[in-house]
């Protein structure tokens, strides 16, 4: 039972994905029943844009027993919620780890996902703490400014630098993505906390003390934003230019390089009759797709030299420190052959 129950979880997740709510799921290629979970912070709450990952193991006796939830988005020895611990524990009732209404076998993977979002990433989150129902305005407030403060220096920039495990990795590109496509919205609602918070000490339960600095923390997300977007148009322009869909084949001892819709089709007769004026022979070329040797970081660089040198880029600099002569880092080179061609 627990084996099924647990695959029809993890099917149904695939099939119906949260990612309209802002969570996230990888399933761990190893461990039947490890996912790996990305949420984004609800607009309009102290979470707003911040990046919190949480590791869940669904035991041996699941769905007798709940999904083990830890929580990994940690910095600064931040409270983030009075449900979400330093330690990485969540607490929670529908899973077990607080009193109330408590855990049932009808509960699903999903429905603990979607509880611990609406149950955690509120707009008053100090409510959560008992004996802070009625709390008053100022109270919710200082606690508020701290966790908005922190959903950025930790949320979005300490997560996009070192993310908690080595599997969270893999939701970078979704991450860098998010950044690229709400950096405007996200400068701009720094720009107004900075005006209202910078240098304003705020202290809270907890012994959380802060003074916010929005102003350098826009500065250093900014900067992150330039390397996520020019890497992205010289990757994509120039480097990477054994594209999916193109496969290498040999007529004559030449190498000829053609499209298909498909980067997985087979070469035949049927698919391609002539390449560049060479008719294909009679039999298949190819009985099985190509795999093309990933390029590695050696053979990028030195490629990236190679098209530098060809647009009449120095790819040497004078180092700031020694003043002598070094190489261009990679990226300085990706920056450059961009700015390049593109006027």
């Amino acid at each position: 039972m627990t084996i099924k129950r647990i695959m029809k979880d993890i099917i149904a997740l695939t099939k119906h994905p949260l990612t309209s709510h802002g969570i996230h799921t990888i399933n761990d290629e190893d461990t039947l029943g490890k996912v790996y979970v990305l949420m984004i912070g609800p607009e309009g709450t102290p979470y707003e844009d911040g990046f919190f990952f949480f590791q869940i193991d669904l035991p041996d006796t699941y769905p007798i027993d709940p999904p083990i939830v830890k929580y990994l988005t940690q910095g600064n020895k931040i409270r983030f919620n009075p449900n979400l611990y330093v330690c990485g524990k969540v607490c929670l009732s529908i899973i077990n780890t607080w009193n109330g209404p408590g855990w049932s076998p009808c509960n699903t993977l999903s429905s603990v996902l979607i509880s611990i979002q609406a149950m955690v990433f509120i707009n008053n989150p100090l409510t959560n703490e008992p004996g802070f129902e009625n709390a008053s305005k100022s109270q919710l407030k200082n606690y508020n400014e701290i966790i908005r403060h922190e959903s950025i220096r930790t949320g979005i920039l300490k997560m996009m630098k070192k993310p908690p495990l080595t599997q969270f990795g893999q939701f970078k590109p979704i991450m860098k993505k998010y950044i690229c496509e709400n950096i405007s919205k996200i400068k701009k609602r720094i720009d107004k906390l900075a005006i209202l918070h910078d240098g304003v000490m705020y202290s809270s339960t907890y012994g959380l003390t802060l003074t916010p600095f929005y102003a350098k923390m826009k500065i250093i997300l900014i900067q992150m934003y330039n390397r996520i977007n020019n890497a992205n148009n010289a990757n994509t322009d120039l480097v990477d230019s054994l594209i999916n869909d193109t496969q290498k084949i040999i007529i004559n001892n030449k190498i000829k390089i053609f499209k298909f819709k498909n980067s997985n089709d087979i070469i035949t007769t049927g698919d391609v009759q002539e390449i560049d004026g060479n008719k294909l022979p009679d039999k298949p070329l190819v009985t099985k797709p190509l795999v093309t040797k990933p390029l590695t970081m050696k053979d990028s660089l030195s490629k990236m030299k190679e098209i530098a040198i060809n647009l009449e880029i120095d790819i040497k600099k004078k180092s700031t420190k020694s003043g002598k002569m070094i190489n261009k880092s990679k990226s300085e080179l990706l920056l450059e052959i961009y700015q390049k061609n593109n006027g």
